[in-house]
């Protein structure tokens, strides 16, 4: 019984200690009050809670991904399969594992201040999460040897903005990358050519990434992976006949066909497209242009977009490269800037016999910007003439593994 009270006694002095600090602690707000001599200072009814604090120890962390749309519809993990950001480039074969980073951040003391220069970022499977900078099973630190071993960096929440860019491929090797190291702005200059036939993308052709702006407030409010959108430095383009109804011949009655520069100038299927990411100012998207090769070659498309035609079909000209052993033609060529770069294009076609029928499509038509289909639709009228019918334009992934939808813009 003894031990019970003395139970009870210790528990009611605790509680008559706490209620005296309690008591005391009022009193001292009270006299505060007191003291501060204005009828104004009120006390709220809740207090507000201190803005949350950045972390300056927060790691720079990357996620890559192959862009496939302006509506950042990028590629996905389909359901059930491993999806590798940009290992889709161009097929199963190949594919790109690795890019090149840039960063500058702008502060108060330096402008531009170079971060990262030339880092190399790895992907590898199953990797995600095993270090403090590999969020999405890309990583870049400790990659290189010796005294290249990359470094881990940090963001710094004082800086006035950062900004990032990329590339795939190597410096000074058959990838053709170059880069030019200035003030402001940068430069990286991809060099793409493609053989006559217009064969697909080989894995050596580089990717560049839109250029990754933020401020140093959008990253202390919240701290995410860079992720770098990358594109293909190049387009895609097609051109197709469709027939006006009531015609007694079809594709097979087609000859001669040819789709080229009015002017008679090379048609830019090889040489250098240059990527300028500004590192300062107002400017926050990277720009392009493109320097087109021979201008004695290459200087017409030749074949026309088909589906393969039915085997019993008995072309008029049966040559190994033309209707019907060339369906689905696509010709990848440099983005062009429209009227300045390479003005008007002419389609000339012989339609059952005769003189060559022809159609200007107006210069306006022909911007290629990289990244894009482009399909132009000609349509044979009765009395075997030629018109425009329609030019579309895409925003398209290019995975040959499988067919896809994407969106069609008409102009």
């Amino acid at each position: 019984m003894r031990r019970l009270e003395y139970i009870i006694w210790s528990r009611m002095t605790d509680l008559m200690q706490s209620a005296g600090i309690l008591l005391l602690s009022a009193l001292m707000a009270v006299a505060v009050v007191s003291c501060g001599g204005s009828d104004d200072v009120t006390t709220p009814d809740t207090l507000e809670p201190f803005p949350p604090q950045p972390n300056t120890d927060r790691p720079i962390v990357f996620t890559g991904r192959l862009s496939e749309s302006e509506n950042e519809n990028f590629a996905r993990t389909r359901a059930g399969e491993t999806s590798v950001p940009l290992e889709e480039f161009p097929d199963a074969e190949h594919g790109h594992k690795t890019f090149h980073a840039w960063a500058y951040k702008n502060t108060p003391v330096y402008t531009p201040d170079v971060v990262m220069k030339d880092y190399s970022v790895n992907w590898t499977s199953g990797s995600a999460g095993t270090t403090t900078t590999n969020s999405n099973g890309w990583e870049y630190v400790d990659q290189g040897s010796g005294s290249a071993v990359q470094d881990i960096k940090y963001w710094d929440f004082s800086a006035t903005d950062y900004r990032f860019f990329a590339y795939t491929g190597s410096l000074g090797t058959s990838g053709g990358v170059s880069y030019s190291s200035a003030s402001a702005p940068a430069s990286v200059t991809l060099s793409c050519s493609y053989p006559d036939a217009g064969a697909a993308v080989t894995s050596e052709t580089p990717l560049y990434s839109k250029l990754w702006y933020k401020t140093g407030s959008d990253i202390a409010t919240s701290v995410k992976p860079v992720t770098l959108e990358f594109l293909r430095p190049i387009a895609r383009v097609r051109f197709m006949f469709t027939f006006a109804e009531g015609l007694s011949y079809g594709r097979e009655s087609l000859l001669d066909i040819k789709f080229s520069r009015t002017d008679g100038n090379n048609v830019a299927k090889g040489g250098t497209v240059t990527i300028t990411y500004p590192l300062t100012g107002s400017v926050t998207e990277e720009s392009w242009t493109s320097t087109y090769g021979d201008p004695y070659d290459n200087n017409e498309l030749a074949i026309d977009y088909y589906e393969r035609p039915v085997p019993s079909v008995t072309p008029l000209n049966a040559l190994p490269t033309t209707y019907p052993n060339t369906p689905q033609k696509w010709y990848y060529v440099l983005p062009r800037k429209g009227p300045g770069d390479q003005g008007s294009f002419t389609l000339s076609v012989v339609v059952v016999g005769g003189d060559p029928k022809t159609c200007v499509v107006p210069a306006e038509f022909m911007t290629w910007a990289p990244g894009h289909d482009y399909t132009y639709i000609f349509k044979i009228t009765v009395g075997g003439g030629v018109s425009l019918d329609l030019v579309q334009v895409g925003i398209n992934s290019w995975d040959v593994k499988a067919a896809v939808e994407h969106p069609v813009y008409n102009w």
